[in-house]
């Protein structure tokens, strides 16, 4: 493709060169002479708190290369104060902080985040879809250094080409810095305060990357030695097929092995061998009173690296489905200018799971996606994706054509889907429209499905035979004065039909969002719907509010109350319901930090009293001695009426001694109900693991 085409997407007027140097810097945090040869900017603005304006402290940041590494440096001025320095772990940086976005194909769709904290904490993310997402599962190897002084810190960063995809230049950045203290955000260059960060809008870099990295393989070897201290009676598993676990009474050892290769900038290939699954938190509780089965986050390694490009309209592919058993995978995805493809192979074998005297047979199976993508007029795409679940005597397959059109301030994605379950077959389709304007706001989601539609082996999509059109629009306020940064008011309605009703359900009423100068919110909605369900008509009031404050700050809360009416298919009838969730984080001080989520439902009677109020808390206590060390101690009972329902938690400690490779030891419970009011330990173990990274 000729490269003038993607001219269009970056920042008019807005430029830095790369240059290549010959001495590279030590990363030390310290900017030695050689980064005099380095092209810098220093003209950042504030995005926030007020839009715009000059920075209460300046800003410089620095760009250049040579064979090897991109390097960037910032140098930052502090007046009047000490820097914000809070240690966390990585991905989770707060205090005074710099951050830089790479377009490294130019295509102002996919790119890369890379963050420093002034404490050293790393943090890195994939970036997708113009910036509305981002994936901070993706872990690359990259160096930095931090330099503190009482007027300025200064941070250096190398981030090897070999860690990265990329294409040749031109290239697009932007340059940020935070400053929690002052609750100020400035960046060069400065994005449209209504769309924040967007991909199509970085700067232009004028680069010209090595075209050959040479071999790069990394070899992930995973070593794993525990003991069990749960009674075979109450919870035991055995793998049927293929297994190199060791187990004798209690004691258990086992290994695996992942392995990346990457022949190209823009082509990797992953493989697996007994994938590490160890180290994984229960699943938060959740108490479901809908007849729709819950969404859960995954947290394997194996399938949370590069989950991006397994991403589709209609979730054809949900990797929670492939369960206990598995032993091998593999994945290739490749990206570029133009073309984006990947493709995803897992086998499980046969597995056995006994719980309190119930058995549990889950047989062998074969799991398959594959995914292709062309970039069309400028940074929009569309593109094709398949899936499939093959066991011994049946199968769950799907497909799903993707168009997504994009621009700075608005995205219109559609998407369309075929299933076939064991000769079953049925189609499902949805479309949204998203704009944030500078004085108007709206949006649109339809979704249609038969109910026929199932891809309950392979994909997530409990709504088959749903029909719902929702619609929200209003005006956004962006005063120039005064404690509000933000103000956005909307009507929002919908109408659909759920599977099996005749009558089409309805809604609507206002919605808000109020946002302050000093990173606090606050959200609301109160909708009216007149609803059918179980062969009844109904009306019912639907409110929620929610309020943040500024996550960056020592103390922050999240805090969400609301209340609605509907079937209850816990109990088997119509009620209204209560609930409260609640999220808080206190750093005591620099690598200190105690933090908690508390979720409260409150389940009424048709006569309006009370029928039960459940509690699930989950405290945490995080303390890193310094950085890539941690522990950390959590727990997470759920409580009915004052009856304890389950009970998980567990200790951690974490040592990253090199890039990548790490030292665990941990302590897991888990334990619930069965059902009679005995508490079974479906998880008691202690464990021991050393992952380390081998890179040729």
């Amino acid at each position: 493709m000729n490269p003038v085409i993607f001219l269009v997407f970056f920042t008019d007027g807005a430029s830095v060169s790369c240059p290549r140097v010959d001495r590279s810097p030590a990363i030390d945090g310290i900017l030695e002479e050689c980064w005099s040869k380095a092209d810098s900017v220093r003209e950042f603005k504030a995005f926030r708190p007020y839009y715009a304006s000059e920075p209460s402290e300046s800003t410089t940041a620095y760009l250049m290369h040579d064979d090897e590494n991109l390097y960037i440096a910032f140098r930052c001025q502090i007046k009047g104060r000490g820097p914000d320095i809070r240690l966390t772990m990585r991905d989770g940086g707060t205090g005074d902080e710099v951050k830089v976005m790479l377009d490294t194909y130019g295509t102002g769709i996919t790119g890369y985040r890379f963050a420093v904290s002034a404490a050293g904490t790393q943090s890195d993310a994939r970036v997708t879809d113009d910036a509305r997402s981002m994936d901070f599962s993706w872990d690359g190897v990259w160096r930095r250094g931090v330099c503190l002084t009482d007027s300025s810190f200064t941070v250096e960063i190398a981030i090897p080409f070999k860690a990265i995809r990329y294409g040749p230049g031109p290239w697009g950045v932007c340059f940020i810095r935070s400053t929690p203290s002052r609750s100020e955000t400035a960046m060069w260059p400065l994005m449209p305060q209504n769309t924040d960060l967007r991909m199509s809008l970085l700067a232009r870099v004028d680069i010209e990357p090595p075209r050959h990295r040479g071999l790069h393989l990394e070899l992930y070897p995973v070593a794993l030695a525990g003991n069990s201290f749960v009674s075979s009676e109450d919870y035991s598993w055995e793998n049927q097929g293929f297994d190199i676990r060791y187990q004798r009474e209690g004691f258990y050892s086992e290994a695996g092995l992942d392995m990346t290769w990457s022949p190209s900038p823009s082509t990797s290939l992953q493989a697996t061998l007994n994938p590490d699954f160890a180290q994984i938190e229960a699943d938060p509780f959740q108490l479901n009173l809908t007849k729709y089965e819950l969404w859960l986050a995954e947290k394997r390694p194996f399938f949370i690296e590069g989950a991006d490009i397994f991403d589709s309209p209609i979730k054809v592919f949900y990797s929670r489905r492939i369960g206990p058993g598995l032993s091998t995978g593999a994945k290739l995805s490749s990206s570029g200018s133009r073309f984006e493809y990947g493709a995803l192979l897992a086998r499980t074998e046969p597995y056995t799971e006994m719980i309190s005297g119930d058995t549990l047979d889950y047989p062998s199976g074969l799991y398959y996606v594959g995914k292709a993508k062309i970039r069309i007029f400028s940074n929009s795409n569309t593109g094709l994706m398949v899936s499939g679940a093959e066991r011994e005597t049946t199968y769950n397959r799907a497909g799903c054509l993707g168009l997504a059109l994009r621009g700075a301030s608005w995205a219109f994605k559609n998407g369309l889907a075929f299933s076939d379950r064991d000769g079953k077959t049925g189609k499902a389709f949805t479309s949204t429209f998203n704009l944030s304007g500078k004085t108007l706001y709206a949006g649109a989601e339809l979704n249609w499905s038969e109910e026929s539609f199932d891809v309950s082996e392979i994909g997530f999509y409990p709504y088959s035979g749903s029909k719902n059109l929702n619609l929200y629009a209003g005006p956004v306020f962006y005063p120039e004065r005064g404690p509000f940064s933000e103000i956005r008011l909307a009507g929002s309605g919908g109408l659909g039909k759920e599977k099996g009703e005749d009558t089409l359900s309805w809604g609507m009423g206002p919605v808000g969002e109020i946002s302050l100068r000093g990173g606090q919110g606050l959200g609301f909605q109160c909708i009216w719907n007149k609803s059918y369900e179980q062969g009844r008509v109904f009306w019912a009031w639907n409110p929620s509010i929610d309020f943040h404050t500024d996550w960056q700050k020592p103390v922050y809360l999240w805090a969400m109350v609301w209340r609605s009416y509907d079937y209850n298919y816990m109990r088997g009838y119509f009620a209204p319901q209560l609930g409260a969730e609640l999220a808080i984080r206190y750093t005591i001080r620099s690598g200190l930090a105690v933090s908690a989520n508390v979720n409260i439902w409150a389940e009424k009677r048709p006569d309006n009293s009370l029928e039960a109020i459940t509690v699930s808390p989950r405290p945490k206590l995080s303390w890193l001695p310094k950085s890539g060390m941690n522990i950390s101690i959590y727990a997470e009972p759920a409580f009915t009426d004052g009856d304890i329902e389950r009970v998980v938690g567990g200790a951690l400690f974490s040592w990253e001694f090199a890039p990548k490779s790490w030292l665990y030891l941990v302590y897991n419970h888990e334990a619930e109900d069965d059902g009679t009011g005995r508490m079974i330990a479906t998880g008691s173990a202690f464990q021991m693991k050393v992952k380390y990274l081998l890179v040729i």
